[in-house]
């Protein structure tokens, strides 16, 4: 079954030795949504705090550190102050995490575990806004395998999304791509244009996509990462996400 998709069953009984039959009984259901690599919090913009995505408490966020000296920056905001942990875990090599305050450069914390350890930093939060660096000690970087960050509340309390979330409802999958990149959109019925990008910004992929799904032929994509971005007919960037060809 594909992921994020609305599937319809139906049953009924069909037993003529006893000579029972029945009308069919029907229902809905959703599948779950496919866990990306990256996932949609680690976007083009993030390689420095001011275009770090918000990222919602106690919620798996998928990174990758690719190419050699890339940073991660994603940006959290305590209502209420109390106590909160910071992890990054599934690390491929030694990544470390640096906590800053709301200016984005002053640092309050870091953790340097060495080696695969997951990283940790628990610490007594004021209400404010806050910023957490991923990044690979001397060089390290993987452009396959995700880590895995994480902010864990304790005490302190939920800040809800305003303004920095996507402004629709996307997966990419499978990412890492060999062959065909499924597209899941769900927004409003505007016409919505996708583009790719290389590293360098060079434009190398565009097309118009619907609400729901859309199929990708990448076979011929040359092997590496890329940056898919979905845009209004404006021009206006509504989401962006990082891919990996195979």
């Amino acid at each position: 079954m594909t992921a994020s998709s609305l599937y319809d069953w139906r049953v009924r009984a069909n037993c003529t030795a006893i000579g029972l039959n029945s009308a069919y009984a029907q229902a809905q259901f959703t599948t779950a949504a496919a866990i990306t690599c990256p996932g949609i919090y680690d976007v083009s913009t993030n390689g420095s705090s001011g275009g770090a995505a918000t990222i919602p408490f106690n919620t798996d966020v998928k990174g990758l550190i690719s190419p050699t000296g890339d940073n991660d920056y994603y940006r959290f905001v305590i209502t209420t102050g109390g106590t909160a942990t910071i992890t990054l875990t599934t690390l491929p090599f030694d990544y470390d995490i640096r906590l800053y305050s709301s200016d984005g450069v002053t640092q309050l914390a870091i953790s340097q575990a060495g080696g695969t350890t997951g990283e940790t930093i628990t610490r007594t939060y004021t209400a404010g806004t806050y910023y957490v660096r991923v990044y690979g000690y001397n060089g390290a970087n993987s452009a396959s395998v995700c880590y895995t960050l994480k902010v864990q509340l304790g005490t302190a309390s939920v800040q809800e999304l305003t303004g920095n979330e996507p402004a629709v409802r996307v997966k990419l999958f499978p990412n890492p791509v060999t062959d065909k990149l499924s597209v899941y959109l769900i927004g409003d019925n505007n016409r919505k244009d996708l583009r790719i990008y290389d590293m360098s910004g060079k434009l190398i992929y565009t097309q118009q996509v619907n609400d729901m799904f859309t199929t990708l032929d990448l076979k011929k994509l040359a092997k590496g990462m890329y940056f898919v971005k979905i845009t209004e007919a404006g021009g206006k960037v509504l989401y962006t996400e990082k891919i990996v060809k195979n």
